[in-house]
């Protein structure tokens, strides 16, 4: 038998990771801070500490209070994806030009940086608007939107990750893991993301959906979302 506190645990524990994750991320922003980030990086300078602490956040909310809520454990597993994706991104700055070779791996810290975004947009933009606000799918035939869109997911994770030459946010540092010769990893990595994108439109059009039929509390609860 679960012991019932077990799910207020694990929330912790994975609010634990996040800002213990953050907190190195953090350290090595400091360490850097005269360093800009590559043109080609997404986002400002520190933008993934302000949103990992957010799904840390809301996703502690709902997992400790609601813990059978899927919504509350994607937030915070995109929350540690998020935090990882910063300190990957904090450690190659500093490691690759504010202080070159100072760190070791500080390659795959860019690297980690090329790919993990797309398992935690997932997360975020795929599965929470098809769950949202009540944990479960619409109907049972969203199961397939979830199937496609998760499958693109998983295999551009994969064609980024092992696609051969520089790093497209990181140009100038060369794919630690990539698959030398094999040029068309980039290509075919590009092309199955397109049902990746088009789950994330069916996550979209769901909530629209839901927001057409909703009433009272849930259409409320909608309304927070899209704010």
């Amino acid at each position: 038998m679960v012991d019932a506190r077990t799910p207020s645990r694990l929330a912790w524990l994975l609010v634990a990771v996040i800002s213990v994750v953050l907190a190195v991320a953090i350290v090595f922003l400091i360490l850097g801070i005269g360093t800009p980030l590559p043109d080609e990086s997404f986002g400002f300078k520190g933008w993934g500490i302000l949103l990992a602490g957010a799904l840390a956040i809301a996703g502690f909310l709902v997992a400790s209070r609601v813990p059978s809520n899927a919504i509350g454990w994607l937030l915070l597993a995109s929350g540690v994806s998020t935090a990882v994706q910063e300190l990957g991104q904090q450690y190659a700055n500093y490691g690759l030009f504010t202080s070159a070779h100072a760190l070791p791996a500080a390659d795959v810290g860019a690297w980690i940086t090329e790919w993990i975004w797309i398992p935690s947009m997932a997360l975020v933009a795929l599965h929470i608007p098809l769950l949202y606000p009540d944990g479960r799918l619409p109907s049972p035939r969203w199961r397939t939107v979830v199937i496609v869109g998760t499958i693109g997911a998983i295999l551009g994770t994969i064609g980024f990750a092992l696609a051969p030459g520089d790093l497209e946010s990181t140009p100038g540092v060369r794919n630690p893991f990539g698959i030398e010769g094999a040029d068309w990893i980039r290509n075919v990595g590009d092309v199955v993301m397109l049902p990746y994108v088009l789950g994330l439109l069916g996550g979209l059009a769901s909530l629209a959906i839901r927001y057409r039929r909703a009433r009272g509390d849930e259409r409320q609860q909608l309304k927070w979302l899209l704010l």
